[in-house]
């Protein structure tokens, strides 16, 4: 997470927690079973969780989505917003 997207990683780590209590959109990937939380920082900042085999919940990844993508998703029912917008 930290090498392929140093800048959010160093800039939002520490809001792991507010994102993953407190996301304003969340979606579960069927394919993978991970779980998606997006949190808005004037941008959408995506992180993305997975089970581990061993039943642990580990973070992946943590970068910004386009707004376009975001929308696209509700649209399509794919990603639900928490929040009212």
């Amino acid at each position: 997470m930290a090498k392929e997207h140093f800048c959010e990683f160093n800039r939002f780590y520490d809001k792991i927690p507010l994102i993953l209590s407190s996301p304003d959109y969340v979606r579960l990937k069927k394919d993978d079973g991970s779980i998606e939380y997006i949190k808005t920082f004037g941008k959408h900042l995506k992180l993305a969780v997975r089970v581990a085999g061993d039943g642990k919940y580990y973070a992946r990844s943590l970068y910004f989505i386009e707004t376009d993508r975001v929308e696209n998703l509700v649209r399509k029912g794919e990603l639900k917003a928490l929040t009212s917008r």
